[in-house]
């Protein structure tokens, strides 16, 4: 919270365009973290950053990878907007693509420089959203299929990759591993 103010007070001190884009990834990644806990009050320099990086998420979602846009829905949905995380939502699945050997799963999922474009992870964090905020377990199930085929076919390359996509296997859609 401390860090999140101190970033929020250098862009009034540097006098940057507040209008503009100004949330990083990290911040995003905060305001997903800081969404599990809102019982945890606020002081006021938090509160007004943290107001203020929601209405930038919600401006400006569409300039992030998948996992991040995932990561935004939930937030904002935890905060109880209800139309933007929606919008996400339907953005992302008009960009999925679903066949019957695969499942629903995104072309543009591919690895990347960045920590948040992990295929494995990001697809465990979009069912996440896909079953939090959505709450469609027939996309969520889906997209179970993607991560099985891709175990299946490839390997999941780090631990906190396997650790990812078993959270999203046993937590989301429907119950796959009681028989």
């Amino acid at each position: 919270d401390a860090r999140v103010a101190d970033d929020y007070k250098e862009l009034q001190r540097i006098k940057a365009d507040l209008n503009k884009q100004q949330l990083t990834p990290f911040l995003v990644h905060y305001l997903y973290a800081r969404s599990f806990f809102p019982d945890i009050k606020m002081s006021g320099d938090v509160k007004k950053a943290s107001q203020y990086y929601s209405g930038q998420a919600k401006k400006f979602w569409l300039e992030y990878d998948l996992s991040l846009q995932a990561m935004i829905a939930m937030a904002l949905s935890r905060e109880g907007d209800a139309l933007t995380p929606a919008d996400i939502l339907k953005s992302l699945r008009e960009r999925a693509k679903t066949t019957e050997e695969l499942g629903m799963y995104w072309p543009a999922n591919e690895a990347g420089f960045a920590w948040s474009q992990a295929p494995v992870e990001a697809q465990s964090i979009l069912m996440e959203a896909f079953n939090e905020v959505a709450k469609d377990k027939a996309a969520v199930d889906e997209m179970k299929l993607w991560l099985l085929k891709n175990k299946q076919t490839n390997s999941w390359k780090t631990t906190k990759a396997t650790a990812e996509a078993c959270y999203a296997l046993l937590l989301t859609g429907s119950e796959w591993v009681t028989s």
